[in-house]
């Protein structure tokens, strides 16, 4: 489900019968790449591209956003934020594809912020992930990752809501690669980077958020981050009136993200790949 992931492995030779993953021809340039994610019954996800310094396609000046990618329920299409947008970076519309006019370069970096809001795509305790998925692991995780990017760094935040219920266990890191195998693209745990990865990550249970940076993140690399999901909760409402405050509030966010969609033209929400 979702999202966090980076890491550089182009360099390496091919080892039994692996090969990275092949890079872009036209890399693009960000310094900095951020995902924040916000889990709930709607998963409200930003990605913010920070100082884009070089942005080289065949078709000019664009840029392909990954597809949206969830193991369960719905994941909506982008949408541009104009107010943390530089001027002249647009969304084609029902594409995933950016364009830069003027194109960014190292004396005028730019910046792009685009979200979604997915349904259903995050379980709130145990039993509504193994009704999901059928599978009785309690863990969950959002991804991100680097392609063919040059990045100088990599952030990730996720925000879990009062409603999910968590175990004891602190939140945890784990860095894939991105390699080809047999003709289709597969993840490969990898040891090292998980390693400098948990360098970078850190957990604040007051603040109910999970925060990982890496700096200089390679190629072709993944992010996981996991948390591990307990039991339902007794009773549907929260028991103290700040709960049911902040409940108040994120639901007139959800409400307000949804009229956004609903002016910006959107059509509804369209089946995710699965699995």
């Amino acid at each position: 489900m979702r999202q966090r992931a980076r890491l550089a492995l182009v360099e390496r030779r091919e080892k039994r019968g692996l090969k990275p993953h092949v890079p872009d021809p036209h890399p693009s340039v960000l310094p900095t790449l951020g995902f924040s994610c916000w889990p709930g019954l709607f998963g409200h996800n930003q990605m913010a591209f920070e100082g884009i310094r070089g942005v080289r396609s065949e078709s000019g000046a664009t840029y392909l956003l990954a597809s949206p990618w969830v193991s369960r329920g719905k994941a909506n299409e982008y949408l541009l934020q104009q107010d943390e947008t530089s001027p002249g970076v647009s969304l084609l519309a029902g594409s995933k594809t950016v364009q830069f006019d003027p194109a960014p370069s190292a004396e005028r970096p730019q910046r792009l912020l685009v979200e979604r809001l997915d349904a259903h795509t995050y379980a709130m305790d145990r039993k509504e992930l193994a009704d999901g998925n059928g599978k009785q692991d309690s863990s969950d995780y959002a991804q991100i990752e680097v392609r063919g990017e040059t990045a100088g760094g990599l952030v990730l935040e996720v925000r879990f809501p009062d409603s999910m219920s968590l175990t004891p266990e602190r939140p945890f890191v784990y860095a894939y690669q991105n390699l080809v195998i047999g003709g289709e693209e597969t993840q490969i745990f990898d040891s090292a980077l998980t390693r400098r990865a948990t360098e970078g990550f850190s957990y604040s249970p007051l603040l109910n958020s999970a925060f990982l940076r890496v700096i200089g993140p390679p190629r072709n690399t993944a992010y996981r981050l996991y948390w591990r999901l307990g039991d339902p909760f007794v009773g549907t409402l929260p028991s103290t009136p700040e709960q049911r405050a902040r409940l108040e509030a994120r639901r007139t966010q959800l409400l307000s993200a949804r009229d956004c969609f609903a002016a910006s033209g959107d059509r509804g929400l369209r089946p995710a790949k699965r699995n």
